[in-house]
């Protein structure tokens, strides 16, 4: 990216798209829901002496885990960007004293300014 003169890039913003938001909560919902099932399946084995029920409710509560872990490093890797479920697009920038503020307010959407670093975004022609 190609930024006027005397502005500073600091670094690229990414965030999760809106289905990258909600495929997550889903994750997270089912994983939710195999913990609490595994949970109530193991704990009716123990009341009732089954002994499938327990190993079943094992079985759904380490899934849930192994699917929490598996999900936590995955958006710590790049996968969710090579898919799409990432959006760029706005910059972490700081100014020097010879910008010159209305080429960089034509050219530059603010989004926020927080310490003298201003987070911004080209707008559309």
């Amino acid at each position: 990216m190609e930024f006027i003169n005397g502005i500073v890039f600091i670094k690229e913003v990414e965030f999760l798209s809106v289905t990258g938001l909600c495929l997550f909560y889903a994750i997270v919902i089912a994983a939710f829901i195999m913990l609490c099932g595994g949970e109530r399946l193991y704990v009716n084995g123990l009341h009732y002496f089954s002994e499938w029920r327990k190993k079943v409710g094992v079985i759904l509560i380490c899934a849930a885990f192994a699917t929490l872990i598996f999900l936590a490093f995955t958006l710590k890797s790049d996968i969710p960007k090579k898919l799409g479920f990432i959006e760029n697009g706005k910059y972490e920038v700081t100014l020097t004293g010879n910008v010159d503020m209305n080429e960089f307010q034509e050219r530059y959407e603010i989004i926020d300014f927080k310490k003298g670093v201003y987070t911004i975004k080209v707008r559309e022609s």
